[in-house]
């Protein structure tokens, strides 16, 4: 059982612990004292409800003492699930984990690439950590309580992750309470919010900047040659970066997503389709020398497997490759040629390398499928800038194949501009 003392003497050890005051008296409910991973300790209430098991917090201790606690929690029991006091709107609303779940499908419905993203980063950043937190209705859930979270992490040095964290979680409240006031949404119990608590917790941008990394010629050369040699990893992770390096920095959450139907190695030509695009518009992109050496054999094998996708998945051939297989191997490749190395770098310094060629910028942000902010590229310009995209991409395949031969284009550029 729980003394003063115990609570006392329990330290923070980086993980959410529970400690029951145990009266064994089985099936009618358990206080439990809760520390949380920042040192914050709370009573609670367990009590199955419905078949699932529900929490209720009483207070945080020392402002709540033990005994206080044991009679809250006798009063507790004395309530009904169901008589609209105590419990009930435990058994009405959905969990915290229910949001973020219901957020994530939502998202995967509406086609973002960056769902499953967003759902791994939930259940790390939240339901592994703070499994209590993640189980307690969403509409009981303080601020206080996420920022207690998001200091965790803080303490554990992800800051960066810390701002995508609160975005997600911003963004799932907002789900939750335009879900419920949706007239057009078909509503089952909800969540029962009244407001999103995470809109008072501010971002942290000072560690958030503006990326500045750029590739040399040299660090091209070495991940175009190099890698091929490291076959440990999965297979296809080698081919899916040599792409990006092809394709001057196509996104890789579109490039995992390519079928042989898209491709057309007759007209040079790849066909990225809206649901794989961040705006959410088809992207004709041309291909240079580099990219068709590249798809061919991709090509070949999923024919050769009767399969669809050119970046399948090792264990299910119908779903794309796992991102994190492409950050296993830029890792490894950084620690064995001791390298700055990020995937992400190449579109920034495509888009650099491109201006020194003469490249519009512009033109260059039609290679890339960025979104068109102008009245006029958004209502009526439909032309497709093809033949602009392959000047680019024609550039950038000799500026590559200058590179392996250790010889950099931009030379040639800047001298007749002096």
């Amino acid at each position: 059982m729980l003394t003063e003392k115990l609570i006392r003497d329990l330290k923070r050890t980086g993980r959410e612990q529970n400690r029951s005051d145990n009266t064994r008296d089985h099936g009618t409910g358990r206080l439990y004292l809760t520390v949380r991973p920042s040192g914050n300790k709370e009573f609670r209430v367990r009590r199955r409800v419905l078949g699932r098991w529900r929490w209720k917090k009483l207070g945080d201790w020392p402002g709540m003492s033990l005994e206080i606690a044991r009679q809250a929690f006798r009063e507790e029991m004395k309530k009904s699930p169901y008589d609209g006091q105590g419990l009930d709107t435990e058994r009405a609303y959905g969990t915290l984990g229910d949001l973020c779940d219901a957020y994530c499908i939502d998202m995967r419905l509406r086609g973002r690439v960056s769902w499953s993203e967003a759902a791994g980063r939930l259940e790390r950043g939240i339901k592994f950590p703070f499994p209590s937190l993640w189980n307690t209705p969403a509409r009981e859930v303080t601020t206080k309580e996420l920022v207690d979270v998001l200091a965790y992490h803080i303490q554990k040095g992800s800051k960066v992750q810390v701002n995508r964290l609160r975005s997600w979680l911003h963004a799932a409240y907002q789900f939750g309470l335009t879900a419920e006031n949706d007239p057009k949404v078909k509503r089952s119990a909800g969540f029962g919010l009244g407001y999103n608590p995470v809109s008072s917790i501010p971002r942290q941008g000072q560690w958030e900047s503006v990326g500045e990394g750029l590739l040399s010629p040299e660090a091209f050369r070495l991940a175009w040659v190099e890698m091929p040699k490291m076959r440990e990893r999965v297979w296809n992770a080698v081919p899916l970066v040599h792409l990006v390096i092809a394709t001057a920095g196509q996104r890789i959450t579109s490039l995992l997503k390519l079928r042989v139907r898209d491709v057309h190695l007759d007209r040079r030509l790849m066909d990225i389709p809206a649901s794989a695009m961040k705006a959410k518009k088809p992207h004709i992109v041309p291909l240079n020398d580099q990219a068709v050496q590249v798809l061919k054999p991709l090509i070949e094998l999923a024919h050769m497997r009767q399969t669809e996708l050119l970046f399948p998945n090792r264990k299910d051939y119908r779903k794309p490759m796992l991102l994190c297989s492409q950050s296993a191997l830029v890792d490894d490749f950084r620690k064995r040629h001791g390298v700055e190395w990020q995937t992400s770098w190449v579109r920034r310094t495509a888009k650099t390398v491109l201006g020194e060629l003469q490249v519009s910028r512009f033109d260059r942000d039609r290679l890339h499928g960025h979104a068109v902010q102008d009245v006029s590229g958004k209502h009526y310009d439909r032309y497709d800038y093809l033949r602009e995209k392959r000047i680019a991409m024609r550039l950038w395949g000799e500026w590559l194949d200058g590179v392996m031969r250790g010889v950099d284009i931009r030379l040639r550029y800047l001298d007749d501009q002096a």
